[in-house]
Protein backbone atom coordinates (compact mmCIF):
# COMPACT_ATOMS: atom_id res chain seq x y z
CA UNK A 1 0.00 0.00 0.00
CA UNK A 2 3.07 2.38 0.92
CA UNK A 3 4.49 1.59 -2.45
CA UNK A 4 1.79 2.57 -4.22
CA UNK A 5 1.50 5.82 -2.60
CA UNK A 6 4.98 6.59 -3.54
CA UNK A 7 4.82 5.81 -6.82
CA UNK A 8 1.32 7.30 -7.35
CA UNK A 9 3.46 11.07 -5.61
CA UNK A 10 6.65 10.21 -8.12
CA UNK A 11 4.53 10.49 -11.53
CA UNK A 12 2.41 13.08 -9.88
CA UNK A 13 5.63 14.99 -9.48
CA UNK A 14 6.72 14.40 -13.22
CA UNK A 15 3.20 15.34 -14.79
CA UNK A 16 3.31 18.56 -12.95
CA UNK A 17 7.11 18.83 -14.27
CA UNK A 18 6.21 18.09 -17.85
CA UNK A 19 3.02 20.40 -17.29
CA UNK A 20 5.15 23.12 -16.44
CA UNK A 21 7.81 22.77 -19.37
CA UNK A 22 4.82 22.82 -21.76
CA UNK A 23 3.97 26.19 -21.30
CA UNK A 24 3.03 28.67 -23.56
CA UNK A 25 5.29 31.76 -23.93
CA UNK A 26 4.93 35.04 -25.30
CA UNK A 27 8.46 36.83 -25.79
CA UNK A 28 8.64 40.73 -25.87
CA UNK A 29 10.87 42.79 -28.31
CA UNK A 30 11.99 44.68 -24.80
CA UNK A 31 13.67 41.15 -23.94
CA UNK A 32 10.73 39.96 -21.04
CA UNK A 33 9.15 36.20 -21.95
CA UNK A 34 5.63 36.02 -20.28
CA UNK A 35 4.77 32.46 -19.70
CA UNK A 36 1.77 30.67 -19.61
CA UNK A 37 -1.65 29.68 -21.40
CA UNK A 38 -2.47 31.18 -24.20
CA UNK A 39 -6.15 32.06 -23.86
CA UNK A 40 -6.70 34.47 -27.27
CA UNK A 41 -4.87 35.66 -30.28
CA UNK A 42 -5.94 37.07 -33.36
CA UNK A 43 -4.24 39.59 -36.02
CA UNK A 44 -3.66 42.68 -33.40
CA UNK A 45 -3.30 41.06 -30.03
CA UNK A 46 -2.53 38.13 -27.70
CA UNK A 47 -3.74 36.99 -24.23
CA UNK A 48 -2.01 35.05 -22.36
CA UNK A 49 -2.99 33.73 -18.77
CA UNK A 50 0.06 32.61 -16.41
CA UNK A 51 -0.12 29.86 -13.83
CA UNK A 52 -1.01 32.38 -10.87
CA UNK A 53 -3.89 33.53 -12.78
CA UNK A 54 -3.14 37.04 -13.88
CA UNK A 55 -4.46 38.11 -17.21
CA UNK A 56 -2.25 40.05 -19.54
CA UNK A 57 -2.70 41.22 -23.57
CA UNK A 58 0.18 42.46 -25.77
CA UNK A 59 -0.35 44.22 -28.61
CA UNK A 60 1.39 42.17 -32.21
CA UNK A 61 3.67 45.48 -31.98
CA UNK A 62 5.34 44.60 -28.44
CA UNK A 63 5.64 40.89 -29.12
CA UNK A 64 8.61 40.00 -30.96
CA UNK A 65 8.01 35.86 -30.95
CA UNK A 66 5.44 33.79 -29.74
CA UNK A 67 5.75 30.15 -28.65
CA UNK A 68 2.91 28.01 -28.90
CA UNK A 69 2.54 23.94 -27.61
CA UNK A 70 -0.52 23.67 -29.55
CA UNK A 71 0.71 25.11 -32.78
CA UNK A 72 4.54 25.39 -32.27
CA UNK A 73 6.89 28.60 -32.47
CA UNK A 74 5.28 31.64 -34.24
CA UNK A 75 6.44 35.21 -35.42
CA UNK A 76 4.26 37.57 -34.99
CA UNK A 77 5.30 38.31 -38.70
CA UNK A 78 3.08 35.64 -40.07
CA UNK A 79 -0.66 35.12 -39.55
CA UNK A 80 -2.38 33.70 -36.37
CA UNK A 81 -2.99 29.89 -36.26
CA UNK A 82 -6.59 30.93 -36.09
CA UNK A 83 -6.13 32.19 -39.15
CA UNK A 84 -4.06 30.00 -40.69
CA UNK A 85 -6.55 27.51 -41.52
CA UNK A 86 -7.20 27.02 -45.66
CA UNK A 87 -9.50 29.31 -46.80
CA UNK A 88 -11.95 28.83 -49.73
CA UNK A 89 -12.05 31.62 -52.79
CA UNK A 90 -16.40 32.23 -52.79
CA UNK A 91 -17.68 31.28 -55.71
CA UNK A 92 -18.08 34.33 -58.59
CA UNK A 93 -21.51 35.51 -58.97
CA UNK A 94 -22.00 35.51 -62.51
CA UNK A 95 -21.85 38.47 -64.57
CA UNK A 96 -25.37 40.51 -65.34
CA UNK A 97 -25.90 40.87 -69.55
CA UNK A 98 -27.43 43.52 -70.07
CA UNK A 99 -31.22 42.92 -70.67
CA UNK A 100 -31.85 43.67 -74.62
CA UNK A 101 -34.66 46.22 -74.84
CA UNK A 102 -38.13 45.44 -75.87
CA UNK A 103 -40.38 47.44 -78.38
CA UNK A 104 -42.08 48.74 -75.59
CA UNK A 105 -39.11 50.32 -74.43
CA UNK A 106 -39.10 52.86 -77.71
CA UNK A 107 -39.26 56.49 -76.79
CA UNK A 108 -42.64 58.14 -77.39
CA UNK A 109 -41.86 61.70 -76.74
CA UNK A 110 -39.14 63.65 -75.99
CA UNK A 111 -36.39 65.79 -77.24
CA UNK A 112 -33.74 64.31 -79.52
CA UNK A 113 -31.10 64.98 -82.06
CA UNK A 114 -30.03 63.39 -85.67
CA UNK A 115 -26.90 64.04 -86.93
CA UNK A 116 -27.07 63.05 -91.14
CA UNK A 117 -24.33 62.14 -93.40
CA UNK A 118 -24.80 61.67 -97.46
CA UNK A 119 -24.61 62.62 -101.06
CA UNK A 120 -26.45 64.93 -103.54
CA UNK A 121 -26.87 63.22 -107.04
CA UNK A 122 -27.73 64.95 -110.14
CA UNK A 123 -27.39 67.58 -112.89
CA UNK A 124 -24.80 69.47 -112.86
CA UNK A 125 -24.97 73.76 -113.79
CA UNK A 126 -22.21 75.66 -115.04
CA UNK A 127 -19.62 73.39 -114.19
CA UNK A 128 -20.77 72.47 -110.86
CA UNK A 129 -20.53 68.90 -109.47
CA UNK A 130 -22.91 66.17 -110.20
CA UNK A 131 -22.05 64.98 -106.71
CA UNK A 132 -22.63 67.07 -103.87
CA UNK A 133 -22.06 66.30 -100.33
CA UNK A 134 -24.74 67.04 -97.82
CA UNK A 135 -24.48 67.36 -94.04
CA UNK A 136 -27.30 67.84 -91.41
CA UNK A 137 -28.28 68.43 -87.87
CA UNK A 138 -32.18 68.01 -86.89
CA UNK A 139 -32.90 68.95 -83.58
CA UNK A 140 -36.78 67.49 -83.04
CA UNK A 141 -39.61 67.27 -80.78
CA UNK A 142 -41.36 63.71 -80.36
CA UNK A 143 -44.87 63.79 -80.18
CA UNK A 144 -45.84 60.32 -80.13
CA UNK A 145 -44.16 57.68 -81.75
CA UNK A 146 -45.45 58.01 -85.28
CA UNK A 147 -44.78 62.08 -85.59
CA UNK A 148 -42.07 63.84 -85.44
CA UNK A 149 -41.37 67.86 -86.27
CA UNK A 150 -37.79 69.62 -86.15
CA UNK A 151 -35.64 72.32 -86.89
CA UNK A 152 -32.71 71.39 -89.00
CA UNK A 153 -29.53 72.68 -90.37
CA UNK A 154 -27.36 72.14 -93.17
CA UNK A 155 -23.93 71.98 -94.90
CA UNK A 156 -24.34 71.12 -98.92
CA UNK A 157 -21.42 71.72 -101.16
CA UNK A 158 -22.98 72.86 -105.28
CA UNK A 159 -21.20 74.62 -107.55
CA UNK A 160 -20.38 77.08 -104.21
CA UNK A 161 -21.26 75.96 -100.49
CA UNK A 162 -24.69 76.35 -99.66
CA UNK A 163 -26.13 76.38 -95.61
CA UNK A 164 -29.95 75.49 -95.73
CA UNK A 165 -32.22 75.87 -92.46
CA UNK A 166 -35.66 74.05 -92.81
CA UNK A 167 -38.37 72.54 -91.10
CA UNK A 168 -38.10 69.19 -90.94
CA UNK A 169 -41.26 66.43 -90.67
CA UNK A 170 -41.30 62.86 -90.05
CA UNK A 171 -43.80 59.78 -89.88
CA UNK A 172 -42.44 56.35 -88.77
CA UNK A 173 -45.09 53.79 -89.47
CA UNK A 174 -44.90 51.60 -86.86
CA UNK A 175 -43.63 50.61 -83.59
CA UNK A 176 -41.19 48.10 -83.88
CA UNK A 177 -37.39 47.99 -83.94
CA UNK A 178 -37.39 48.01 -87.65
CA UNK A 179 -39.93 50.23 -89.30
CA UNK A 180 -40.47 52.51 -92.85
CA UNK A 181 -40.53 56.30 -92.12
CA UNK A 182 -41.47 59.17 -94.05
CA UNK A 183 -39.91 62.92 -94.02
CA UNK A 184 -40.25 66.03 -95.59
CA UNK A 185 -38.31 69.62 -95.19
CA UNK A 186 -38.49 72.96 -96.83
CA UNK A 187 -36.99 76.28 -95.90
CA UNK A 188 -34.16 78.61 -96.95
CA UNK A 189 -30.54 78.08 -98.39
CA UNK A 190 -28.32 81.32 -98.13
CA UNK A 191 -24.72 80.73 -99.28
CA UNK A 192 -22.16 80.49 -97.31
CA UNK A 193 -20.29 83.46 -99.01
CA UNK A 194 -21.95 86.20 -100.95
CA UNK A 195 -20.21 85.85 -103.99
CA UNK A 196 -18.62 83.58 -106.46
CA UNK A 197 -15.80 83.92 -108.20
CA UNK A 198 -15.24 85.66 -111.91
CA UNK A 199 -12.22 85.93 -113.33
CA UNK A 200 -14.01 88.52 -115.98
CA UNK A 201 -15.68 91.95 -115.17
CA UNK A 202 -17.89 92.62 -111.48
CA UNK A 203 -18.06 89.51 -109.18
CA UNK A 204 -21.70 88.31 -109.01
CA UNK A 205 -23.82 88.68 -106.03
CA UNK A 206 -25.06 85.41 -104.65
CA UNK A 207 -29.01 85.53 -103.07
CA UNK A 208 -29.19 81.70 -101.97
CA UNK A 209 -32.33 80.55 -102.73
CA UNK A 210 -35.25 78.06 -101.89
CA UNK A 211 -34.98 74.24 -100.83
CA UNK A 212 -37.11 71.45 -99.99
CA UNK A 213 -37.10 67.64 -99.96
CA UNK A 214 -39.03 64.81 -99.51
CA UNK A 215 -37.97 60.90 -99.27
CA UNK A 216 -38.14 57.83 -97.85
CA UNK A 217 -36.16 55.15 -95.92
CA UNK A 218 -35.96 52.00 -93.24
CA UNK A 219 -35.37 53.03 -89.56
CA UNK A 220 -33.56 50.28 -87.38
CA UNK A 221 -33.49 50.87 -83.09
CA UNK A 222 -30.66 49.85 -82.17
CA UNK A 223 -31.79 50.85 -78.09
CA UNK A 224 -34.65 52.66 -76.34
CA UNK A 225 -33.49 55.79 -77.79
CA UNK A 226 -31.07 55.35 -80.65
CA UNK A 227 -31.80 55.02 -83.94
CA UNK A 228 -29.76 54.18 -87.90
CA UNK A 229 -31.32 55.41 -90.81
CA UNK A 230 -30.80 54.92 -94.09
CA UNK A 231 -33.07 57.36 -96.32
CA UNK A 232 -33.23 58.18 -100.24
CA UNK A 233 -35.01 61.13 -101.65
CA UNK A 234 -35.90 63.68 -103.96
CA UNK A 235 -34.33 67.18 -103.43
CA UNK A 236 -35.21 70.75 -104.87
CA UNK A 237 -32.75 73.52 -104.95
CA UNK A 238 -32.63 77.29 -106.27
CA UNK A 239 -29.61 79.44 -106.73
CA UNK A 240 -30.34 83.22 -106.95
CA UNK A 241 -27.39 85.53 -108.25
CA UNK A 242 -26.87 89.11 -109.50
CA UNK A 243 -24.50 88.73 -112.61
CA UNK A 244 -22.82 91.58 -114.33
CA UNK A 245 -21.89 91.14 -118.35
CA UNK A 246 -19.67 94.46 -119.59
CA UNK A 247 -20.67 95.48 -123.23
CA UNK A 248 -18.03 97.24 -125.75
CA UNK A 249 -19.06 99.64 -127.80
CA UNK A 250 -17.02 99.98 -131.13
CA UNK A 251 -18.47 103.14 -131.99
CA UNK A 252 -18.45 105.14 -128.14
CA UNK A 253 -15.20 103.58 -127.46
CA UNK A 254 -16.83 102.79 -124.19
CA UNK A 255 -18.02 99.71 -121.77
CA UNK A 256 -21.73 99.41 -120.17
CA UNK A 257 -22.09 97.20 -117.11
CA UNK A 258 -25.14 95.29 -117.30
CA UNK A 259 -27.14 93.39 -114.23
CA UNK A 260 -28.56 90.24 -115.07
CA UNK A 261 -31.08 88.46 -112.36
CA UNK A 262 -30.00 84.53 -112.64
CA UNK A 263 -31.74 81.66 -110.94
CA UNK A 264 -30.40 77.92 -110.56
CA UNK A 265 -32.23 74.94 -109.96
CA UNK A 266 -31.02 72.02 -108.51
CA UNK A 267 -32.54 68.72 -108.52
CA UNK A 268 -30.90 66.22 -106.85
CA UNK A 269 -31.30 62.36 -105.09
CA UNK A 270 -30.27 62.61 -101.73
CA UNK A 271 -29.04 59.35 -100.09
CA UNK A 272 -28.40 59.26 -96.45
CA UNK A 273 -27.43 57.80 -93.45
CA UNK A 274 -29.00 59.27 -90.03
CA UNK A 275 -27.80 58.49 -86.53
CA UNK A 276 -30.70 59.54 -84.21
CA UNK A 277 -30.44 60.37 -80.41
Amino acid sequence: MTRNIILLLILSFFSLAISAQQKDEVSLKNGSIVKGKIIERDSAMVKIETMGGSIFVFSNEEVSEILDVDNEKVKVDEKPYSDARPKYKPIPKPKKTPREFLVEDIRETGIGLSYGKGLLFGNAVEGGPRVAMSYSLINYYQFNFNYKVGIGISFQTYRLPMFPFYGHFEYTVKKDKRSPFFYAQMGGAPPVNGRQDQWWGREPDSKGGLTAEIGLGIKRYVSEKSSIMLSVGYHYQTHKYIRYDWIWDDNSQTSTEIATNVQEIFMRIPVRVTCEF
